[in-house]
């Protein structure tokens, strides 16, 4: 039995993009395993069967490649030890059945509940999917609970900060969503208390000075001449709605007649 990383560039999308799977073959007959992660053709080393340096994540993903390789070896070496016949095929579908739960599914299915349920308003719900977003960038989609580790908050934090550009506070705002996530599956018994990395990981903040403006300037606001009926002068009600109401502009955008 021998396995192998491959780029599928026979499969690739649009926009160049190809699965990496895993080749395995026993007695010459072959089955592919995906991986998730997809690459361009230039961020893939063929002869090496890794992912170049080109890709911002790529120790990451070779350590999910590594790790998966090592899981079929493993259960065809059991298959050995215990004298059982195995097939590309049967490897194929063992591994596919122990593959663990993906922690961004997980938290996107529970936003969406508590939306449902209206524990969260519709703009939490964006925010929350905004940070998901970012985490399922970072890791290709492939994140299981077993990962979410000290060690790779740390490496996202990184990957917020000097790849995104993102300030501290938002890079807080972003492991709060991570946080409520890996606490709620350690409710549902997904994660066990002592897996929490926020026992070590802790979230950091600076004050931000906000300026804000006067009531003077509020006023030259309003009583600005705007074309009836334009974008601009939609966008400068609603703006002056909310500075005077206090209402949030996510919470602005969803009223109707019906609301007042």
């Amino acid at each position: 039995m021998t396995t192998k990383a491959i780029f599928r560039k026979d499969a690739a999308n649009k926009k160049g993009e190809a699965t990496i799977c895993i080749r395995i073959t026993v007695d010459r007959k072959r089955s592919y395993l995906s991986t998730g992660i997809k690459l361009h053709s230039n961020q893939w080393d063929q002869k090496r069967s890794l992912v170049k340096r080109a890709n911002p994540n790529y120790k990451l993903l070779n350590g999910k490649i590594n790790k998966l390789i090592s899981k079929i070896q493993e259960i065809a070496l059991e298959y050995d030890l215990s004298g059982k016949r195995f097939t590309a095929k049967i490897l194929k579908k063992i591994v596919e059945d122990k593959n663990p739960k993906c922690f961004i599914s997980f938290g996107k299915k529970w936003m969406q509940t508590r939306y449902n349920r209206k524990d969260i308003s519709y703009g939490s719900l964006v925010k929350y999917k905004s940070h998901l977003s970012k985490l399922e960038t970072f890791t290709n989609g492939q994140l299981t609970f077993d990962e979410v580790s000290y060690r790779f908050l740390n490496i996202y934090s990184n990957y917020l900060v000097n790849k995104l550009g993102n300030s501290t506070n938002t890079v807080n705002t972003n492991f709060k969503c991570i946080r409520a996530i890996v606490n709620e599956a350690i409710r549902q018994d997904e994660l066990k208390v002592d897996q929490n990395p926020f026992i070590k990981f802790k979230l950091k903040t600076e004050e931000v000075k906000r300026e804000v403006l006067t009531q003077e300037e509020l006023n030259k606001f309003e009583n600005l001449e705007l074309t009836k009926g334009s974008t601009i002068k939609a966008c400068r009600d609603i703006f002056v709605f909310c500075s005077q109401s206090g209402l949030r502009i996510g919470d602005a955008l969803r009223l109707t007649k019906s609301s007042v």
